[in-house]
């Protein structure tokens, strides 16, 4: 978009304050963006304040039949983006979740 295009006072995406929330907020769509993280933080958001096992976790997510296949998709994927996030604190080595919160990402949870 040039800056003939704009309307006066408007302002490129990402700039700006009003620029800073809307690149909060898209980060927090493409963070639930993905079904099984939407599972995850709403699990977690209920589940209390304690540590839980990644395997107890992926118990309580998923099917019998895909607590396996689950837990390594949690282990790689999931859980480091919303570590990376600061939705939840993972340790990798001990396979724990300790779900920490996040405003804007319950927020637009609870929108959908």
């Amino acid at each position: 978009m040039s800056h003939r295009d704009r309307s006066p006072g408007s302002r490129e995406p990402g700039h700006g304050a009003n620029g800073e929330e809307r690149d909060r907020v898209d980060a927090g769509l493409a963070l639930l963006a993905d079904v099984r993280r939407r599972e995850l933080v709403d699990y977690l958001s209920t589940a209390g304040d304690g540590t839980i096992a990644l395997e107890e976790l992926a118990e309580q997510i998923g099917d019998d039949d895909e607590t396996d296949r689950l837990r390594r998709s949690l282990y790689h994927r999931h859980l480091p983006k919303l570590a990376a996030h600061g939705v939840v604190e993972f340790d990798a080595e001990r396979q724990a979740v300790r779900y920490v919160g996040h405003e804007r990402v319950e927020e637009i949870l609870a929108s959908l």
